[in-house]
């Protein structure tokens, strides 16, 4: 796993999480909604694969448990 693959399936798993504050507070109304966002990754099975790769490994999924909320501003 390389710096890369943690950077590129962090923002996979923002982008397709329906309620991460950077999407619905910054993506002006109607260009993508919830649902759509949600579902993005099941056109892209490989950038699907490698963020769920990513997710699996040991010290990722302990972080991932662990993490504070995401619901403050990004910004």
């Amino acid at each position: 796993m390389t710096w890369a693959d943690l950077v590129v399936a962090e923002r996979l798993w923002a982008l397709s999480d329906k309620d991460d504050p950077l999407y619905t507070k910054f993506v002006t109304p109607g260009t993508m909604d919830q649902e759509k966002r949600a579902a993005i990754l099941s056109d892209y099975p490989f950038l699907r694969d490698l963020a769920n790769r990513v997710s699996t490994v040991p010290a990722v999924k302990k972080w991932l448990s662990q993490r504070p909320s995401n619901d403050q501003e990004p910004f």
